[in-house]
């Protein structure tokens, strides 16, 4: 089936199906019937077409998608409702993009009522730079105290991708008072790529940033855990 035929004919939820055939698709009509499903397309077909967009670099639609986040954060929390398809379209859109064209934008977000402060929680959660820890950190204890659980999650995610050993007594910290139990199951998560070998006298955490702080724990049990649901 054509691309432009197949986008025009998706229905909810068929995301997760077309997007592996239209992914293998790089000849000039697909690329054709990307853009202009992305541009004028809706529902699920503008959605998939500007996630293989986003994945492939193109940023043309970033100024049409920070256009339609910074109108809906306008609108207030009442009026932002559930997330729109086209609201969607522009997260996944953004998300996909590489950090030299989102990053700078993510780091500005942070702070910006939703959903701008949502797909910044996502950029950072995969491009995150040393120089956001402090950031990072701060929201982090904020939403600790006030018990926004998503959005530390979200910052447990950015910590983890610069897995800096700085952030250790942070982490520790969420693992021993966080309610949440998604919360502390990050942190696991985030720690065990940086555990200890016990075959060898090194700790490979000493290289890589962020020590293990609970060495006892069983790492077969923490393995059996399901990974986190995304957030947002």
């Amino acid at each position: 089936m054509p691309t432009a035929a197949l986008l025009s004919r998706l229905q909810p939820g068929d995301r997760r199906h077309a997007l592996p055939i239209l992914r293998t698709r790089k000849d000039p009509d697909t690329d054709a019937a990307l853009r202009t499903a992305a541009a004028a397309g809706s529902g699920e077909g503008r959605v998939v077409a500007l996630t293989i967009l986003g994945e492939r670099g193109v940023t043309d639609h970033v100024p049409a998608a920070s256009a339609l986040l910074h109108e809906e954060a306008a609108r207030g929390a009442a009026a932002r409702g559930q997330a729109s398809p086209a609201r969607l379209a522009c997260h996944l859109y953004l998300e996909a993009l590489p950090p030299e064209t989102t990053l700078h934008l993510a780091r500005a977000w942070f702070g910006a009522p939703r959903p701008l402060s949502l797909v910044a929680e996502r950029i950072l959660a995969l491009h995150a730079m040393p120089d956001d820890r402090p950031m990072l950190e701060t929201a982090g204890d904020e939403a600790l105290a006030t018990g926004n659980m998503y959005r530390l999650c979200a910052v447990i995610d950015a910590l983890a991708t610069i897995g800096a050993r700085a952030s250790l007594p942070f982490v520790a910290r969420v693992y021993g008072t966080a309610p949440y139990s998604w919360a502390r199951r990050r942190v696991v998560t985030a720690l065990i790529p940086h555990r200890c070998d016990r075959s060898r006298k090194s700790c490979s955490s000493r290289r890589s940033g962020i020590a293990n702080p609970n060495r006892k724990s069983s790492h077969a049990a923490l393995s059996t855990w399901d990974r986190p649901p995304a957030i947002g």
